[in-house]
C-alpha cells in the first residue's frame, strides 16, 4: 500500500488536534509522531518516517505549531498550537 504525503499530513493534523485536546501531558513530539506512524502502519520504514518528519517541521515553519508548553517547559519535546 502506497501512502501519500497528503495522507500523512491529514493524519498528522488529526493526531495533533486530538492530542492538543487531551491535556498538557500528552502533547509531545514523540507521542504524536509515533501515533501517526502507528495509525498509518509504517513504523520502521525510513522513507515514510522522513516524509512524516518533513511534514511535521512544515507545521512549525508555517506557524501552526511552536515549541514549548509553558515557562517551565519552554522547548522540545513539548509543543503547542499557535494562534495562526
Amino acid at each position: 500500500m502506497e501512502i501519500s504525503v497528503q495522507t500523512i499530513r491529514e493524519t498528522l493534523l488529526q493526531v495533533v488536534d486530538e492530542y492538543s485536546k487531551k491535556g498538557t501531558g500528552s502533547f509531545q513530539q514523540d507521542a504524536i509522531l509515533h501515533e501517526v506512524a502507528t495509525r498509518l502502519g509504517f513504523r520502521r520504514n525510513k522513507d515514510l518516517e522522513q516524509i512524516l518528519l518533513t511534514v511535521w517541521y512544515e507545521l512549525f515553519r508555517n506557524g501552526y505549531l511552536d515549541w514549548g508548553l509553558d515557562l517551565y517547559n519552554p522547548g522540545p519535546p513539548f509543543v503547542h498550537l499557535t494562534s495562526n
